[in-house]
């Protein structure tokens, strides 16, 4: 009966805890939305630089446009491989359906204290089953995302800033994207010189692959109040 007793309370504790976690890690994303959100639109020029095994591309150079809430363009008359969850760095992006989250605890990175949460997005209409986020709490910022998906692998992104530009904007001067997928399943919204058909054939292990591709931000212009028509291409081609 003690050891009943005991187990009984422990279980108490635990679900009394939960709550306070939830709401804790609720409030430290609120914060970070609330602080991206004070970025209505910018443009900036991008480099991309690509290491993937089975794909072999030249450096890119290009122009990157977003306008909240979730209209983004890139501008490049070269070749662009990157999911569209990667160049949106808007938490909106990573927030935008109901999702519960939870507060692991406190980590330290490059000497940085940051808050490790788990985000488990609910329902089935998101791709993302589960995220761990860390965030720096005193800036209000994602420095790093690792996501695993439902069909598109694993992959983490991680952010560097300028931290004279941070003052003003919560905006990256690089972003690292990791993912390890198989070889024969490219990432879902990615774009390039996929295998062909006779190449598929030769690998039937179905290996998983390893690639990062590394993004450099420059020359932003924030809030400039980029009209609408900058994006109305792109949307088309969405459609």
């Amino acid at each position: 009966m003690r050891t009943f007793k005991t187990t009984l309370l422990l279980f108490v504790l635990l679900f009394s805890i939960l709550p306070l976690q939830s709401q804790d890690a609720q409030k430290i994303l609120e914060k970070v939305k609330d602080r991206y959100n004070t970025v209505k639109d910018y443009s900036a020029d991008i480099t991309v630089d690509i290491d993937i095994e089975f794909l072999k591309t030249p450096k890119v150079t290009g122009k990157l446009y977003f306008k909240q809430p979730n209209k983004m363009k890139i501008k490049s008359d070269g070749f662009a491989l990157l999911p569209r969850e990667g160049f949106n760095i808007s938490p909106a992006s990573l927030l935008k359906d109901n999702y519960t989250s939870i507060y692991e605890k406190e980590e330290t990175v490059d000497g940085i204290k940051l808050a490790r949460l788990k985000v488990i997005p609910l329902g089935d209409s998101s791709n993302v089953i589960l995220s761990t986020v860390w965030v720096d709490t005193e800036q209000s910022i994602i420095r790093k995302i690792e996501s695993t998906t439902k069909n598109s692998g694993t992959f983490a992104i991680r952010f560097t800033y300028d931290e004279a530009f941070l003052k003003k904007f919560p905006l990256p001067s690089s972003m690292e994207f990791n993912f390890d997928v198989s070889s024969l399943n490219i990432p879902r919204g990615f774009t390039g010189d996929a295998p062909k058909d006779g190449e598929k054939k030769k690998d039937k292990k179905n290996k998983l692959t390893k690639g990062s591709v590394k993004v450099t931000y420059k020359d932003y212009k924030v809030n400039s109040d980029l009209s609408d028509s900058v994006f109305k291409e792109e949307e088309k081609k969405q459609k």
